[in-house]
């Protein structure tokens, strides 16, 4: 009898695994579709912050290649709304095929004349791990790459302000990356508008953000949400999110 309900009870637990509901594969999905919580995008878990977040394009690129091997590669844009207001965007890629040569760490990494850097040294092409936070002018010049061409025109329609504050996270190890960068729109938040600032000229930039409590403020709130933004990023890299991450939410007040 005992045997009996250890097997109805290994049923029931896998009854249980299959009825799960599984995240979104959102390289799959059209856009204006809705989602929550977590997505997949590829062999990756892409953490969403709370409320709902809409889809704005999604592409695969199977002509690419890296260090002279095939390599498909794919990107994501999603937007989140409130009150028809753009509140924050977030744009991601990631390999799609496995590799096995690792990957090289990109020099954004590098940079010390940001809001805030928090990369690690680590130029060991198996492992790496980078976030910075900095202010992101989208401007007149077209992007250097299609896609993100596509993500500069709809933010300028959509953000009514060209700046945005960004976390920025990079993860690799020898077979994947993970690039996900997280876009907070001050203008939704009743900060003043930037009309196509130069990036060095910005009232955001690093040199002169003292002079401006109201956005030290704003970049405040944008450093912590993004550490832990950059825990669940992590766990994302490593499947390890589960049914999403409570309490990850970007919040401000004047």
């Amino acid at each position: 009898m005992a045997r009996f309900h250890v097997f109805l009870g290994a049923v029931a637990l896998v009854a249980a695994t299959l009825s799960a509901p599984q995240a979104q594969n959102i390289l799959d999905a059209s856009p204006g579709t809705k989602v929550k919580g977590v997505v997949t995008v590829g062999n990756k878990q892409l953490p969403l912050p709370e409320g709902e977040w809409e889809l704005v394009f999604a592409e695969t690129n199977r002509q690419g290649s890296y260090a002279g091997l095939p390599m498909a590669r794919a990107n994501a844009a999603l937007v989140q709304n409130a009150g028809g207001t753009a509140k924050a965007y977030i744009v991601v890629g990631t390999n799609v095929d496995v590799g096995g040569k690792g990957w090289r760490r990109p020099a954004l990494c590098d940079r010390d004349n940001v809001l805030h850097n928090d990369s690690d040294s680590n130029y060991n092409r198996d492992d790496a791990d980078c976030w910075i936070v900095n202010h992101n002018p989208f401007g007149r010049r077209k992007a250097r790459w299609a896609f993100f061409d596509k993500v500069r025109k709809y933010v300028l329609k959509t953000a009514g302000t060209s700046t945005l504050i960004l976390n920025w996270y990079w993860r690799n190890d020898a077979s994947d990356y993970f690039r996900v960068a997280y876009y907070a729109n001050p203008a939704a938040y009743g900060l003043p508008r930037e009309s196509f600032q130069r990036w060095p000229e910005s009232d955001w930039h690093a040199e002169v953000i003292d002079e401006s409590p109201q956005r030290k403020k704003f970049v405040e709130a944008a450093r912590a949400f993004g550490a832990k933004y950059r825990e669940a990023v992590r766990a994302g890299f490593r499947n390890r999110l589960g049914g999403g991450v409570s309490g990850l939410k970007f919040e401000f007040s004047e």
